[in-house]
C-alpha cells in the first residue's frame, strides 16, 4: 500500500524527482523507465494515455506545458484522486521554481536542484491522501476545519446554543464524524 509521484522530463524521459509515502518500496528505476517509455510510446503513436488500472493499483500520467510528464501510481487510489494529486503537485512545483523555469528547461540538474525546496509541499500532499491503511489519519493539508451540513441545522444549532448556555459557555461545537456540524459564534472565533 502506498502512493509513489514522479517527475520526468516530457522530451528525454530524465527524472526529475521521485517522491513516495506508504509501505510499499521506491519504484525501481527500470520500473519508473518503463511507466514513461509506455507513455512516451502512446504519444509517438498519436494515442492518449492517461491512466489505466491493475487489479490492486491505478497509474495516472499528466504532461504539463509539453515539458514535465508526471506519473502518479497508487494502491489503493482513486483514479480521481491520483489526477488531483498529480494536478496539486504541479503546481506546488510552479509555485517553486515558477512556470518559466518548467517550460524552458534550461539544465536538468538546475531544475533538479531548485525542485528540492518543494519536496516538503509534495511530501505533505502525499500525506493528505486517505491511502486506506489503519495506521494513518488523513491529515488536512490546510489548517482549516471541516464543517458538514444537515438538513436539521437549525434544530442542532438551537440545541447546542442551549446547551452551551447551561454550561455558561461560550465555546461549543458539535462533531459528526470528526466535522463540526455546528457550533457557537464564540467558537468560530477562535483562533
Amino acid at each position: 500500500m502506498g502512493i509513489h509521484i514522479v517527475a520526468v522530463t516530457s522530451s528525454s524521459g530524465l527524472p526529475l524527482f521521485t517522491r513516495h509515502r506508504g509501505a510499499s518500496e521506491p519504484l525501481a528505476f527500470s520500473v519508473i523507465g518503463s511507466l514513461n517509455g509506455v507513455h512516451m510510446f502512446s504519444k509517438s503513436q498519436k494515442v492518449t494515455l492517461d491512466s489505466t488500472q491493475t487489479q490492486d493499483s491505478s497509474i495516472v500520467w499528466k504532461d504539463f506545458e509539453d515539458s514535465v510528464t508526471l506519473i502518479a501510481v497508487g494502491s489503493p487510489a482513486s483514479e480521481g484522486t491520483l489526477k488531483e494529486l498529480v494536478q496539486a503537485v504541479f503546481q506546488a512545483m510552479v509555485l517553486s521554481v515558477g512556470l518559466e523555469e518548467i517550460k524552458t528547461i534550461r539544465s536538468v540538474e538546475r531544475l533538479k536542484r531548485d525542485l528540492r525546496t518543494c519536496y516538503p509541499v509534495i511530501d505533505r500532499l502525499l500525506e493528505c491522501l486517505d491511502t486506506g491503511e489503519r495506521t494513518s489519519a488523513r491529515i488536512p493539508l490546510l489548517p482549516l476545519a471541516e464543517v458538514v451540513l444537515h438538513e436539521e441545522n437549525s434544530v442542532l444549532q438551537a440545541r447546542l446554543d442551549s446547551f452551551a448556555e447551561t454550561l455558561e459557555s461560550l465555546f461549543a461545537c458539535l462533531l459528526v464524524d470528526g466535522c463540526i456540524a455546528v457550533a457557537t459564534p464564540g467558537w468560530w472565533e477562535l483562533a
